[in-house]
């Protein structure tokens, strides 16, 4: 035993030796046959390469963790200099742009955009800049490692957040337009055109972009012309217009996006479906062969105001609205208790002809149910008349400021429902019959 105890301990000893020794010479061949920082700046010096001798830029496509995606332009310089453009908005997409850029050796070869510029817009921690959260903006990122290549598109993971950004080679048409501007008259025609629609089979189908979010709706009477459909889609701007990431398939056929014609100014559809789109500026009604009033509080239990209409309004809710909701908002922040408007909800409950009116109120950050109830009736040519009953403690708090704006309108009026086009999501209009300027109009919840 005890022989075998030394055996076992001069191979221990020579085993040590041996790492040590190993440790020690440098000359040693490495695992892979070249030292990984060797590697490393190998790939460093071609990455700086390749960012630079593309001919004509890079087109590339950000994609941010709060699913909004973003189309930019890249000219990488040798002086460490970047041009660039995007369509971030209508100043970003026709002003080029200018920052620093850098190639760093972290865990992978990273890119690194080094001043503000705009690749840092949707990464700005400031939701008033991009629409975020405030102290994440829209989860986006401005140093991006290399993840993987193909012949002429590179792809990189940001770094803090884990967006995703895609370069792809841009060809010298696509440079040039891009240069020109091409992508800030796309931009300020669906910011400045709310009557965007088109004809498909027959049908009028009216469409709606929401830059901020890069979604857009389209909604068109269904093929046996009972109901009004919505369909949805986010979409990115090209160098030749928008790229839908859903087809919209309506009447057995596809739209894939909508090509920019630069000549007349406007928009015409890609993919199975030949349409012009066309701006006008008169409201949009849906006649399907059910009428909504027939199923309004039984299909739809509740018609909603969204907060902020006074700002952002719907389709169908008219300048005398507009004006009463936003005097009626100035009157509760201006009052005793500094109340702000959020949503309002007309709950329809069919079963007693009751309507109730919830108006949510905030005061700091206690939200607070003002509860109107109302009786409603629907005659058979489907105009609706409501009778005041009663209201809970708040909402006589808060009478007094919405009466005069708003509520005299829903008590001394009669109204016709009808679907309203153009809206991000399905839309009822309700019209007073007496007051032939005042309209309102909310979204439809089951």
């Amino acid at each position: 035993m005890k022989h075998i105890l030394v055996y076992i301990l001069k191979l221990t000893t020579a085993l040590v030796l041996v790492i040590l020794f190993a440790a020690c010479n440098r000359s040693y061949e490495p695992v892979f046959g070249e030292d990984p920082d060797d590697r490393l700046r190998a790939a460093l010096l071609q990455y700086n390469a390749t960012l630079q001798e593309a001919p004509f830029g890079w087109k590339a496509v950000l994609e941010t963790g709060a699913g909004v995606n973003y189309f930019y332009y890249f000219n990488f310089h040798d002086d460490g200099t970047v041009t660039m453009v995007s369509d971030f908005n209508a100043s970003t997409a026709g002003v080029a742009g200018s920052g620093t850029w850098s190639l760093k050796a972290l865990q992978r070869p990273t890119l690194s955009f080094d001043t503000y510029s705009y690749i840092h817009l949707p990464a700005d921690p400031d939701g008033n800049v991009n629409g975020g959260t405030n102290g994440q903006g829209l989860i986006s990122d401005f140093e991006f490692a290399f993840a993987r290549t193909t012949d002429d598109t590179l792809y990189l993971d940001g770094v803090q957040h884990g967006s995703h950004i895609t370069f792809t080679k841009a060809t010298e048409p696509e440079a040039t337009v891009l240069q020109a501007g091409v992508m800030q008259n796309m931009l300020q025609y669906i910011s400045a055109n709310t009557g965007l629609r088109m004809v498909v089979d027959n049908n009028t189908v009216t469409l709606a972009f929401d830059l901020a979010s890069r979604s857009m709706a389209a909604q068109g009477l269904s093929a046996d012309g009972r109901q009004v459909e919505v369909h949805h889609s986010a979409y990115t701007f090209t160098t030749e217009g928008i790229r839908l990431a859903a087809p919209l398939n309506l009447y057995g056929k596809s739209i894939t996006g909508f090509l920019w014609d630069a000549g007349e100014g406007t928009y015409t559809t890609a993919g199975a479906i030949a349409a012009g789109v066309e701006n006008a500026d008169d409201l949009y009604l849906f006649e399907p062969s059910v009428p909504l009033y027939t199923i309004i509080g039984t299909d739809y239990s509740t018609v909603q105001i969204p907060q902020g209409s006074g700002d952002a309004p719907l389709p169908g809710q008219s300048d005398d609205f507009i004006q009463g909701y936003n005097e009626a908002a100035t009157s509760l922040w201006q009052g005793e208790y500094r109340l702000v408007l959020n949503e309002m909800n007309f709950v329809f409950q069919p079963a007693g002809n009751t309507m109730l009116l919830d108006v949510y109120v905030t005061q700091g950050t206690t939200r607070f149910l003002c509860e109107f109830n109302y009786t409603y009736t629907i005659d058979e040519n489907g105009t609706l008349k409501f009778i005041f009953n009663n209201a809970n403690d708040s909402a006589w708090v808060i009478y007094g400021s919405l009466y005069g704006a708003l509520l005299r309108y829903l008590e001394e009026d009669t109204f016709k429902a009808a679907y309203v086009g153009g809206g991000y999501d399905l839309t009822a209009g309700f019209f007073s019959q007496e007051s032939t300027l005042f309209s309102f109009s909310g979204y439809l919840l089951p």
